[in-house]
């Protein structure tokens, strides 16, 4: 029974909503190619509290849009929840969620159909594509400094179905200023020749069901041997955390985080931190993937690198200068001896 589930929510079902509503992604594959124009080094203001009450409103809202209204209305639906004062990062990181599990629930006390889920969560991603240039969507009232010089990588565990919670990352690290990969469905193969031809400063891995482990520990080995960048940061997330939380540790990563936000602000420590211990908080990951070349004249942060190679450079000649002045009294000594 389980492989013909399988098959019904991978391959027959999307392919008749496909047919039905259109593809989530074929309409809005310009902000893909435009999406590194939209990043910027963003820290949006903090949210205000809303109430667990307030997201369960929204939630039960959502779900029924969502089961209700075709595309057109539904983006419409979200616009006007937005003009109401809704804030849409709430929106994406904390109501989308609700949402998908409450879906799952109905589902579960047999209140709407196997079909009916699959159909709710293909719109929700059609809605996200839809939103996606508004929500990353610089605030350049708030920056955060040299975020916008990593590169990250969203990745699902192998073999996993469940993409809604690596696209609402993606799209948030987008939103706070990381340059991304694009895609996060890749194959092993693809997954091992984007770390080895690209500098990735971070890897967000996102394990949803037990199954998707035994792989993980082998896999996440071969990103780091393969990895442009010798100190690749990996962050794992996902549902299954909350009932193996030793997951971070068995597999080989350097932490974890329970909430999007959490992949932004985690892993901008950890990147920090050793880019900072190697002297490369300078460059961007362009240039150390080496696709674009590092010419101090033509770069934006100019002065700021010419001060710190003349910095390294007469830390240079000041250890040159003492070792020939030991050498020569050295010399020195030698002579007198012999006289």
């Amino acid at each position: 029974m389980l492989p013909l589930v399988s098959t019904l929510a991978s391959e027959i079902i999307p392919s008749l909503i496909k047919e039905h509503v259109g593809d989530p992604g074929e309409d809005v594959s310009h902000h893909t190619v435009k999406s590194l124009k939209l990043v910027s080094q963003c820290d949006h203001e903090p949210i205000d509290g809303i109430s667990k009450k307030d997201l369960r409103y929204f939630a039960d809202k959502c779900a029924n849009a969502l089961l209700e209204l075709n595309s057109e209305q539904l983006e419409e639906f979200a616009q006007n929840l937005f003009e109401q004062g809704l804030d849409m990062e709430v929106f994406y990181l904390d109501i989308i969620p609700l949402v998908a599990r409450e879906l799952h629930d109905y589902w579960d006390k047999d209140e709407i159909t196997f079909f009916d889920v699959t159909r709710a969560t293909w719109s929700i991603k059609r809605l996200i594509y839809s939103l996606s240039p508004q929500f990353i969507k610089p605030d350049t009232a708030h920056m955060m400094p040299a975020v916008n010089r990593f590169q990250v990588l969203v990745a699902t565990a192998p073999g996993a179905q469940h993409t809604l919670g690596p696209l609402l990352v993606s799209q948030y690290l987008q939103r706070k200023g990381w340059h991304l990969l694009p895609g996060f469905d890749h194959d092993e193969a693809e997954l091992l020749n984007l770390v080895s031809d690209h500098w990735i400063d971070l890897i967000c891995i996102s394990v949803s069901l037990s199954s998707e482990t035994p792989r993980l520990k082998s896999w996440v080995a071969k990103i780091k041997a393969r990895s442009k960048n010798a100190h690749i940061q990996c962050i794992v997330g996902g549902p299954l955390l909350a009932i193996e939380p030793e997951l971070v540790n068995s597999i080989g990563a350097h932490a974890s985080c329970a909430h999007p936000r959490d992949a932004h602000s985690v892993g901008l420590k950890l990147v920090r931190v050793h880019r900072k211990l190697r002297k490369l908080h300078l460059l961007s990951a362009a240039e150390l993937s080496g696709s674009v070349s590092v010419k101090f004249e033509d770069s934006p942060m100019n002065s700021e690198r010419q001060d710190l190679k003349v910095r390294e450079s007469k830390k240079s000649l000041k250890i040159s200068q003492k070792r020939y002045s030991t050498q020569n009294l050295k010399s020195q000594r030698s002579t007198t001896n012999k006289n």
